[in-house]
């Protein structure tokens, strides 16, 4: 498996969409945003090139499931 590196520019802006997609502590909220900050995050590393068209299948059963599931089940909630 090799490296992945992000650029310093890059690191900023998809930190936020990461630390987002997590929900409020201090509003005890979740919702669509958050979900779209997901998104974003991804597409981010979709944009750098560390995500290829071959596995945009493989993120979405293994990493966007995982992630709905983690909030379905309440283990999520702030």
């Amino acid at each position: 498996m090799e490296t992945v590196r992000l650029s310093k520019e890059a690191i900023p802006e998809v930190s936020k969409y990461f630390v987002e997609c997590w929900g409020n502590r201090k509003r005890i909220d979740y919702g669509t945003g958050h979900e779209a900050s997901f998104l974003a995050w991804l597409y981010c590393f979709d944009k750098l090139g560390l995500i290829k068209e071959e596995d945009y299948k493989a993120v979405v059963i293994k990493v966007f499931f995982k992630y709905g599931i983690f909030w379905l089940t309440g283990i999520g909630f702030l």
